[in-house]
């Protein structure tokens, strides 16, 4: 089962101040980037570090390469 990607809702500040939007744009779209590249990396890590089901290894009853 897929997950369908959900809508990306942004925090709002909760104070007064205002800021500029494009640099909160900017500044999430940098946050996003980085959050991808980490879950892809940290996916490759994982499909690398698994043991294959068959590796077509040695025969443990024969003792054949």
């Amino acid at each position: 089962m897929v997950d369908k990607p959900s809508k990306i809702t942004f925090i709002v500040a909760a104070n007064d101040n205002e800021s500029d939007p494009e640099a909160e744009a900017r500044i999430n779209a940098v946050v996003m980037d980085l959050a991808r590249l980490l879950g892809r990396q940290i996916a490759r890590d994982l499909f690398h570090g698994g043991v294959a089901a068959n590796d077509n290894g040695a025969s443990r009853e024969t003792g054949e390469d």
